[in-house]
């Protein structure tokens, strides 16, 4: 597995305005438990991807994928081309950088705290996240 972070362009009001599905059916407070919700049911195998962070006019966001199922371009471009044509997310700030598995550990957990999606467990799964505690010999996940 490969991780990725990124930041888009955009903010809740444009979500909410532009977007060409029915929010409520993916997350009924939330803009980014929606965003994260549509794409967790709607994007291929061996991808996935989802927002941890809102600052003003910026979404952080992070996705992996399976490098031997998947390209990093083929990831790269089914998110964005999601993105575009249901949330009409067109700006992205960060160009996607490689992170390292405890980071995107890391963006679960904030996503998680925040309540941007309630299927932690599955992302966690099939990231292929796992941590081993050295001095017990216990995996954590």
């Amino acid at each position: 597995m490969r991780y990725y972070g990124f930041e888009l362009g955009t903010n809740v009001d444009e979500i909410r305005n532009n977007t060409k599905i029915e929010l409520r059916h993916y997350g009924y407070d939330n803009v980014l438990a929606a965003v994260n919700n549509y794409m967790y049911q709607n994007i291929k195998n061996d991808v996935n991807f989802f927002v941890y962070r809102e600052e003003e006019q910026r979404f952080s966001a992070v996705f992996s994928h399976n490098e031997k199922k998947v390209s990093f371009q083929n990831a790269c471009n089914t998110i964005c081309e999601m993105l575009k044509d249901i949330f009409s997310i067109k700006k992205i700030k960060v160009m996607p950088f490689e992170i390292t598995m405890q980071q995107f550990l890391d963006c679960v957990l904030e996503a998680r705290r925040r309540e941007y999606f309630n299927f932690s467990n599955r992302i966690i799964e099939e990231s292929n996240l796992w941590m081993y505690n050295y001095f017990t010999g216990d995996c954590l996940l």
